[in-house]
């Protein structure tokens, strides 16, 4: 009993907690500059769809980063065509072998380095794109 006279100044439990958790919460806006003041539904509107634009512009740059790597495509086609007109040109036949044979061992060394830049950088990143883009068109809860 007297234990309970000496916490009766004190606010009730889950009161105290949650006011404990919201002045936490208001120091550590105010240290960012954000006024008690500012905190309303209409600022919270514009917080939310501020940080969803920048996610947004996040999500198109790291996309419009993989652009220049995509210029791979465009040297492979000019190495392929290049060796392709070359070998077919070849009168020789010796000459035509051992061009053909170097061709198909250049040809398996860049398939596996491709299999290998595609594998562990574009469709990872590809695949988290989609994912994003389907979320927000379709409002997806998974």
């Amino acid at each position: 009993m007297s234990r309970r006279r000496d916490k009766g100044h004190e606010p009730l439990g889950p009161v105290y907690l949650l006011r404990s958790v919201k002045d936490q919460v208001q120091l550590f806006q105010e240290k960012r500059g954000i006024l008690p003041e500012e905190n309303n539904f209409v600022n919270l509107i514009g917080v939310i769809i501020t940080q969803c634009g920048q996610a947004m512009y996040a999500v198109f740059t790291m996309f419009l980063a993989l652009i220049p790597a995509m210029s791979i495509f465009i040297y492979v086609v000019h190495f392929v065509l290049d060796r392709v007109l070359d070998i077919v040109t070849t009168r020789r036949n010796k000459e035509l072998w051992v061009k053909g044979g170097i061709f198909i061992v250049q040809l398996i060394g860049l398939f596996i380095l491709l299999k290998f830049i595609l594998g562990a950088i574009f469709a990872p990143i590809f695949s988290m794109q989609i994912t994003i883009i389907s979320k927000m068109l379709f409002f997806d809860e998974e």
